[in-house]
Formats: structure tokens, C-alpha cells, sequence
């Protein structure tokens, strides 16, 4: 299979070049399965595996998945009206990425201390501290940030875009990791950044940084640029489908009334 040819080859690649404990920092190899990822009208997410050379057998791994950029978000706070819950606020996120996935080869408290967390981003409370609320309709409250976040966070993690998966980098004899983030079908099309980091003692000794691709492909590739550039002629085809999707229905289910 492509991912064990890869490993093996990662892995002779470490002991050709003799990678030996090291105090300073130093870059680490890495590789992945694929550089780019083709979504079409099959799309259901994929598996991507990485791995990466360990510049110390001593060290810990830990592995950050970020957009290269990262775009407003609005959301809507529910609230109780009279008897009903419905949307009472609109608010506009900023500083939150679209994918947020994070793995380590230990509890993330045994590797990084709070200063170097926070230095690297590492986990959902750094992403908190950096995350901008801006009330757009609505009257605001102390507690907005907390419910806005968490509720962000939630959803963010039924769709697979955001974890913190601690253990679940595997080191192999000291030298060489390996490990998989699951690019699911909501993922957007763009590049993707992937930081490596060997880090010893709360330092980090070792980092390398790679770049996958996300690309809409065929059909849905068509559709996407059709409706960001020819909004009008996007709209058309949107009413030309639901008449021909409604009358499909109707010749369907014709004369299937009166009992």
C-alpha cells in the first residue's frame, strides 16, 4: 500500500541520514499519502496519513490541521419568547479557523506547558482567548462568549472539523511517527496547513510544516464557480431544476388521490 511504502521509506530515509538526539532546533522530514484532495458529487471525506522523522527518541510529537486563512463566521443565539425559542441575537465570530484538528503522542498537559500552548495555539482554550464576538442585532451579555464558543465548538465537532485527539500519534523505535486526520465531506475547499512538532522537556526541538489542498472537482466544481461568478444564470438553473423536480413529482404521483 502507498501508506507503508511511504513509511518505509521515511523511516530508511532517518537512519541514512543518521538523525541523532539534538539540543537545538532542528527541521524534521515529513510526507503525507496525498498533497491534494478532489471533491466531487462522491465526496464522503477522506483519510489522509502523515509521517514524519523524530529529531530525539525522547521527544513527543504534537500535530496541527489549520486553514491558511480564516474567514468570519455568523451565528445565531436562541432565546425564549414567550413560549417559543428562536434566534434573539446574530453575532460575527472572527479568529476561528474552519477546521481545527489537533493530535498528540501524549496527554497534551504531559508535553506543552501552558506558555508554549498558548505560543503554538494548542488547544480549544488558547482558541478561545483569541476568538473576537461581535453582536450584530440583539442586546449582549456577559456570558455571550462562553455560550457562543461552546456552542460553536459542539457543532464544529459533530461535523468532524474540530478534535483534540491526544495519543493518538504513534512513534515507532524513537524515530519515525505516523498518524491520519479524517478530511470530512463539509470540508472547504482551499489549503490547509499541517504543523509538526517534536518537543522535549517543554521546548520544541524539531518542527516541519506541510500544505494539503482541497479542491472541488467535475460537476460540483462547475456549480460552485457558476454560482460565485454568474449569480443570474445560477438562479435560473435553481428555478429550472425545482419546476422539473416538481413536475417530475406530479407525472409520478398522478391520479394516486381519491380513496
Amino acid at each position: 500500500m502507498k501508506k507503508h511504502a511511504l513509511f518505509v521509506a521515511i523511516l530508511a530515509l532517518a537512519f541514512v541520514l543518521g538523525i541523532q538526539p539534538c539540543t537545538a532546533f532542528d527541521e524534521m522530514v515529513t510526507d503525507m499519502t496525498k498533497q491534494d484532495i478532489h471533491v466531487g458529487v462522491r465526496f464522503s471525506g477522506e483519510r489522509i496519513y502523515f509521517f514524519g522523522t523524530v529529531p530525539d527518541p525522547e521527544a513527543e510529537v504534537v500535530v496541527k490541521l489549520i486553514p491558511l486563512e480564516a474567514h468570519p463566521i455568523k451565528l445565531t443565539r436562541k432565546g425564549k419568547v414567550v413560549l417559543f425559542w428562536m434566534a434573539t441575537k446574530k453575532f460575527e465570530i472572527e479568529n476561528m479557523p474552519h477546521i481545527y484538528k489537533v493530535h498528540s503522542s501524549k496527554p497534551l498537559s504531559e508535553i506543552l506547558t501552558p506558555a508554549l500552548a498558548r505560543q503554538l495555539r494548542i488547544g480549544y482554550e488558547d482558541l478561545k482567548k483569541d476568538m473576537e464576538l461581535k453582536i450584530l442585532t440583539g442586546t449582549p451579555a456577559p456570558d455571550d462568549k462562553d455560550v457562543m464558543f461552546n456552542g460553536f465548538i459542539k457543532m464544529k465537532e459533530r461535523e468532524n472539523l474540530y478534535r483534540v485527539a491526544e495519543n493518538r500519534i504513534r512513534i515507532n523505535h524513537g524515530r519515525l511517527f505516523e498518524h491520519y486526520f479524517v478530511f470530512p465531506d463539509k470540508a472547504k475547499e482551499g489549503k490547509y496547513r499541517i504543523e509538526s512538532y517534536a518537543v522535549k522537556n517543554g521546548k520544541v526541538i524539531g518542527q516541519a510544516k506541510d500544505i494539503i489542498e482541497v479542491k472541488k472537482v467535475g460537476l460540483i466544481a462547475w456549480l460552485y464557480r457558476t454560482s460565485r461568478h454568474h449569480g443570474v444564470l445560477y438562479g435560473i438553473m435553481a428555478v429550472v431544476i425545482a419546476l422539473g423536480a416538481g413536475l417530475l413529482v406530479g407525472t409520478l404521483f398522478k391520479g394516486g388521490g381519491g380513496h
